[in-house]
């Protein structure tokens, strides 16, 4: 892999060379770089991957997770790039080890044949044999259902068990049962090979005690990266993977097994690593190292790692006047009569992963605190941020201090710390956090980061200073960290001990810490050893810390193996000419269910019927297929755009990232154009405003199902801001004030304190024609014949939200991409892309283009012109329909193949396109695209009569439907649909499916061959399905109709 001059946060034009056949250790100070280098060319793969496909499905099933940066636009020979970090994961509540990694699908399915019913009997996500208390989520308001007990079904599904070794087992108890003693009952379930190798890696990475119900949001940071890691041992191949601070949460031992565990996947893989971990980092072939410092300070790669040694503060081993006392601990394997923690220490709580650190704190400890010392806070600190905070959380909002800030220059808020706090001369408080936040070394932090972006120790830190300058801070709390060494390097970690010992030594404060980072340890008064993971945790005892440690470094076990690492070289053409379809699909299945399910939760859903269980570098494309979708400009092909960013060296790399959402015109949702309606064919009088007759009755009428109250809110709060009147007569108004009249204010939203929502004016014409769609008024015929496209009146067609400048030699980029080539041919003739694009299009083309409306041959010429410049390595890129553009794209087709394998499929001496078999031979004749096969021998209506038969013949399950509706199992999707596997998407019942018509039963007509009501047709034909449509044969087929047809 090549990288030259990357950009990013704090990176300075970074630029190196990475061999693909050795492990990487990528090291540093906090906030030096590591992850920004990282998780960029992660970024990078999935854009340049997932704009393969047509805009509206990359921007439907990505949106989310599409990010560009211009300068990562210059790596080349990229492969395919998995990151591993905690927040891969899903925060659904519905999501269980079970259901995230497919185990529990394949165990649905083999109660669903045991007891003949359909899989979806067995699901807890849909209304059939759910808990109707709890719909399926097993706790109502974060408490267990009464009704179910937690296991989320009906009482009824225990009657459906089956028996395994002389036991019997419900979905439930399966449900229930630790990975590892599923693993024991495997094969009387019938899993797959790969759901077995999954459970095994899982007990290897010692995370075999999860159970399948165990939700995915209850995970540990360390439990969550390991259980990816087990997915991936098993399933990836080719790829590169990136994981993320794997040290945490484990003790050294099980770390041990888990670099072996790494060293697996790395014989089919090459692997990053990123950790503060030295026995990680040495478990690596070759290093990187970010710095010098963090921050401003870091974004380089440097020859030598800085060398920081352990600062230890003086423990206190006076006698302890006071405890905590706790009785009675009970949970999961806890059973302790009675525990005692030592008031106004720090005591750490350390043991095997999964042997119940957290348990006892946050499920015994707590509890009885809350219960027993009322009268005596305690604070979690850094207590899973995800739920504290929202997306839009900033360090400023999180510290309170917004509004305190306002009094200093806007730019404050995204200046480093470190330069901050020579400004902060006005608040005494303020001085004191930031000073603290600097002590802590997070200096390189700006007020206006994003909460969810920090790790989990920088958040602990934040956290912890939030606690301190609270109203009483020195009043008794009880403070509780969870592994607060996560993500902070040694320089960090001496600055938090020195701090909290500080605290300790001068309030009445006490701190518990679950910990395995030995320096952490050693600073500890007290350590609580649960040591290996057991059945039962009966008495746990309290040590001195100085004497834990000896135990410790006594029994220190190193490791000397390197990680392995490979990924293959792939190169060369191959041509393939029979089972077009079915290699297709292979690849296909390979694309979607692999690759891509992998990138978004919503890819999951989407792509749910393409199945595979591996991951594989492989791109399947029918270049007939439709490649481009409506408004996808010229500019955004090959990454033209970022190549013209380039040309500035500009390090406003964000703001100009036209693939991010975050960044896209909110009123056209950065296609540039709106759907308007011309405004006077709906206006009465415009000598009016909107409450005196500007607009005919009929109009106001459906306007007022939106409530005027909110419309005049919304004119008064843009009133204050902008002194815009939208309550004047219409012919009084200014330009601007009609266009937002009309199109919307789109700079702010406005909180209604009466209703305490957020709201935003976004323009009568759009409440204009949401509201008459339900109207049965003329006005709603003439609106529709009204209704044109024109260009967006806020981002005047440029689809950026903002109006940040961006000079490329003397003109703005907006300028650039919205003129014709030639207007800037001077310029753009440096781009590469745009040299090979004057090949394909003339020069009075503008950059913003619309691809979709250009000829089919242009399109798959600029497809493969994307893949090139792509620059992928060691991928199976497979392209079905070559043959009618070949000429046009051989070229760049074997440039393609110096660094990948290409599959060519080809039916054999097909040279025309399917579109052009279909236009010559099907349109001009009795029997259209459209039709049925069936239609070709006389029969009329089959689909009709069967769906008059739907009606009265429905589907048990269904309702008719073909689909069963689930609830919430994809992030930011609240219902879905799966198929009903009952009647196979039909919606009939079993007397529906055995209705005849015409003498053959429906059931016939849906799975039968078309040599059921023909036997005289060749052998290409006779297979074909009796409800296929002309359209949808292939060319081979197409061609063998038309010459019976003659």
């Amino acid at each position: 892999m090549k990288i030259n001059k990357l950009i990013a946060n704090n990176l300075k034009q970074v630029t190196c060379q990475i061999e693909k056949d050795s492990s990487l250790g990528i090291v540093g100070l906090s906030g030096s770089g590591k992850s920004t280098f990282c998780l960029t060319i992660a970024d990078e793969t999935l854009k340049r991957i997932v704009t393969l496909l047509p805009k509206s499905e990359y921007r439907f099933l990505f949106s989310e997770k599409l990010f560009s940066n211009y300068s990562a636009q210059a790596i080349e020979s990229l492969p395919l790039v998995f990151y591993l970090k905690k927040t891969s994961f899903s925060a659904n509540p519905r999501s269980t080890v079970g259901t995230h990694t497919g185990i529990f699908k394949e165990i649905r399915i083999e109660y669903a044949k045991y007891f003949k019913k359909i899989p979806e009997f067995f699901s807890f996500n849909n209304s059939i044999m759910w808990c109707p208390k709890c719909k399926g989520r097993g706790t109502i308001a974060e408490k267990e259902c009464p009704e179910c007990l937690g296991s989320r079904y009906k009482k009824e599904i225990n009657d459906f068990s089956i028996e395994i070794m002389k036991k019997k087992y419900s979905i439930i108890d399966i449900n229930n049962i630790s990975a590892d003693k599923l693993l024991e009952i495997s094969k009387f379930l019938n899993l797959s090979f790969s759901k077995i190798k999954l459970i095994e890696n899982m007990i290897k990475l010692d995370i075999g005690y999860l159970s399948l119900d165990r939700k995915i949001n209850t995970l540990s940071g360390g439990e969550m990266v390991r259980l990816l890691l087990a997915e991936f041992i098993t399933e990836c191949q080719n790829s590169l993977i990136i994981i993320d601070e794997i040290s945490i949460g484990l003790d050294h031992n099980t770390l041990l097994k888990v670099i072996n565990c790494i060293s697996e996947l790395g014989s089919k893989n090459q692997i990053w690593l990123i950790d503060h971990s030295k026995v990680v980092i040495d478990a690596t072939n070759k290093k990187i190292i970010f710095g010098p410092k963090s921050g401003k300070n870091g974004g380089e790669i440097i020859e030598k790692e800085l060398d920081i040694p352990q600062v230890f503060c003086k423990i206190n081993e006076s006698k302890v006047e006071d405890y905590y006392i706790f009785k009675n601990l009970s949970k999961r394997n806890i059973n302790i009569d009675n525990l005692l923690i030592p008031k106004n220490r720090i005591t750490s709580i350390t043991g095997e992963s999964g042997c119940g650190k957290s348990t006892l704190v946050k499920e015994c400890i707590i509890p009885i605190f809350k219960k027993n010392y009322k009268e005596i806070p305690y604070e979690i600190i850094g207590q899973d941020k995800n739920q504290s905070v929202t997306s839009k959380s900033t360090i400023a909002t999180f510290l309170d201090i917004k509004k305190k800030l306002e009094k200093y220059d806007k730019n404050i808020m995204d200046l480093d710390l470190v330069d901050v706090e020579p400004l902060l001369t006005r608040d005494k408080v303020l001085k004191l956090q930031v000073n603290m936040l600097l002590e802590l070394g997070l200096g390189y932090l700006s007020f206006n980061r994003k909460i969810q972006t920090l790790s989990t120790g920088e958040f602990q830190c934040l956290h912890l200073v939030s606690k301190i300058f609270e109203k009483n801070s020195e009043k008794e709390i009880l403070l509780i960290f969870d592994e607060p060494s996560k993500g902070l390097s040694q320089n960090i970690l001496n600055s938090f001990m020195k701090i909290l010992r500080d605290i300790i030594k001068h309030s009445k404060k006490t701190a518990i810490i679950i910990e395995h980072n030995s320096y952490l340890l050693e600073c500890s008064d007290y350590i609580m050893d649960f040591g290996k993971r057991k059945e039962s945790i009966e008495e746990l005892k309290l040590i001195p810390s100085k004497k834990w440690i000896l135990e410790f470094k006594k029994n220190f076990v190193c490791n000397n193996k390197k990680i392995a690492s490979n990924i293959e070289n792939k190169k060369g053409i191959e041509i393939i000419d029979k089972d077009i379809e079915k290699v297709f699909q292979k690849y296909e299945n390979i694309f979607k269910g692999g690759i891509l399910k992998n990138f978004s939760q919503t890819a999951q859903w989407i792509y749910s019927d393409y199945r595979y269980e591996g991951i594989e570098p492989v791109i399947a494309i029918d270049l007939e297929n439709q490649l481009y979708s409506k408004n996808t400009f010229l500019f955004e092909i090959a990454g033209i755009i970022n190549s013209i960013i380039a040309l500035t060296h500009t390090n406003n790399v964000k703001e100009f990232d036209f693939y991010s959402k975050e960044n896209l015109c909110e009123c056209c949702k950065g296609t540039g154009k709106i759907e308007t309606i011309k405004i006077d064919e709906i206006i009465k009088n415009n000598n009016k405003n909107i409450w005196d007759g500007l607009f005919y009755e009929d109009i106001m009428s459906a306007l007022k199902k939106y409530n005027f109250t909110k419309i005049k809110f919304l004119f008064k709060e843009i009133k204050k801001i902008e002194n815009y009147d939208l309550n004047k007569n219409y012919s009084e108004m200014s330009d601007i004030e009609k266009e937002i009249f009309l199109y919307g204010y789109w700079k702010n939203t406005f909180y209604d304190s009466n209703k305490k929502v957020q709201r935003r004016w976004k323009g009568i014409i759009y409440l204009i024609k949401k509201y008459m769609r339900s109207s049965e008024s003329i006005f709603k015929k003439i609106i529709k014949e009204n209704s044109e496209e024109t260009r967006c009146p806020v981002c005047k067609g440029n689809i950026l939200k903002h109006n940040i400048p961006l000079d490329v030699n003397g003109k703005d980029i907006r300028s650039i991409i919205t003129s014709k080539i030639k207007e800037n041919k001077t310029l753009l003739i440096k781009i590469p892309q745009i040299k090979e694009i004057l090949e394909i299009l003339d020069e009075d083309t503008f950059l913003n283009t619309d691809v979709s409306l250009l000829s089919e041959k242009k399109q798959v010429i600029l497809k493969i012109l994307e893949i090139k410049y792509a620059s992928f390595l060691g991928y199976t890129i497979v392209l079905k329909n070559t043959l009618p553009f070949i000429d046009d794209i051989q070229k760049n087709i074997n440039e393609i193949s110096k660094n990948n394998r290409l599959f060519l499929l080809d039916y054999k001496k097909i040279s025309c396109t399917k579109e052009e078999i279909l236009e010559a031979y099907y349109e001009n004749n009795k029997l259209k695209r459209t039709s049925y096969l069936y239609e070709i021998f006389g029969y009329k209506k089959i689909s009709t009569i069967i769906n008059k038969i739907r009606k009265e013949k429905v589907c048990q399950y269904c309702n008719g439907k073909g689909k069963l509706r689930e609830e919430n199992l994809y992030e930011n999707i609240d219902i879905t649909e799966t198929p009903c596997s009952f009647c196979n998407e039909t919606g009939l019942s079993i007397e529906g499916l055995n209705t005849e018509i015409e003498g053959i039963s429906i059931k016939e007509w849906y799975y039968g061959s078309i040599d059921r009501i023909n036997k005289d047709l060749p052998d290409e034909l006779k297979n074909l399905s009796l409800m296929s449509k002309i359209c949808d044969l292939n060319k081979e087929q197409l061609i063998k109709l038309k010459e019976y047809l003659k």
